[in-house]
């Protein structure tokens, strides 16, 4: 098996990582406590936000795993490749810059750069 190959499965298994993670944060920060004073439009659009966002995650996961050597070949894959590293890099940044200093904060912002890595180096011939 190629890196690269590799590589895009390690980038699958740590976009599945986050996503669990995504389904644990409102009970991890108490969510529906901070939320309930909030309008129910608003409070529905945190929830709704997480969820389809647990759900693009996996939907990314799948491509790593089943279209594996299309996202390597394509120029459509590649693309989509780089674009999805290019955010992980980004939003481990804002990560580690805009959130108060914390082991959780730096553990989440080193998951991020990792799996935005995962996704970039198999751009690389």
């Amino acid at each position: 098996m190629r890196l690269q190959q590799l590589l895009l499965y390690a980038a699958g298994f740590l976009t599945i990582v986050i996503a669990i993670m995504h389904v644990g944060l409102p009970a991890l920060w108490g969510w529906y406590r901070e939320i309930k004073n909030l309008s129910p439009q608003a409070r529905k659009t945190i929830i709704d936000r997480n969820s389809f966002l647990i759900l693009l995650l996996l939907v990314i996961a799948y491509l790593c795993f089943a279209l594996n050597n299309d996202m390597q070949t394509s120029d459509t894959g590649r693309a989509i490749l780089l674009m999805i590293g290019i955010y992980w890099i980004l939003r481990a940044v804002w990560r580690f810059l805009g959130y108060p200093k914390s082991s959780m904060t730096l553990a989440t912002a080193i998951i991020y750069f990792v799996t935005g890595i995962c996704f970039l180096l198999p751009l690389i011939p």
